[in-house]
């Protein structure tokens, strides 16, 4: 009986989108240090008003950004990987941890004396809802990745 196999064929020329260099990371950064700059604007008086820097926040806050992005963008590309490195991929996701945690862990720090107990309630919820959608998005990235680099070889 003939054995009937599926061969993947890598096609490196369309995953070039996730690479550092490419514009999509550019935009994504100018993106975010425009979030930044909003959010330190419309939390200036709240923040100064709970004995919290917001000049430090707006500082953590835009050179995480850089680090955000590209540990993003090499996560992407080590768990998109056919054979991805378990030791790369670990140090890429502490790459983004620490990027995305350190602006909050300077707020609870910096606000813990201050803060009432709803306000702490719902800045974990904020963090929460927002580590789940950076993982929902690396997990959608990287499907999206696998499917354009293995696709099957059609006759």
């Amino acid at each position: 009986m003939p054995r009937i196999t599926a061969h993947l064929v890598i096609k490196p020329e369309k995953s070039d989108r996730m690479r550092i260099s490419g514009t999509v990371e550019w935009r994504a950064m100018l993106s975010l240090f425009l979030y930044n700059v909003i959010k330190f604007i419309l939390g200036f008086e709240i923040m100064r008003g709970y004995a919290v820097n917001p000049w430090i926040y707006l500082v953590l806050d835009v050179f995480t950004t850089p680090p955000y992005v590209v540990g993003t963008v090499r996560l992407v590309n080590t768990l998109a990987a056919e054979e991805g490195d378990l030791g790369t991929a670990l140090f890429w996701s502490l790459v983004l941890f620490a990027s995305f945690f350190i602006p909050y862990f300077y707020l609870a720090w910096a606000g813990c004396g201050e803060f009432p107990a709803a306000v702490r309630v719902m800045l974990g919820l904020v963090v929460i809802a927002l580590l789940v959608n950076l993982v929902r998005a690396v997990r959608r990235r990287v499907n999206s990745e696998k499917a354009v680099r293995f696709q099957p070889e059609t006759p």
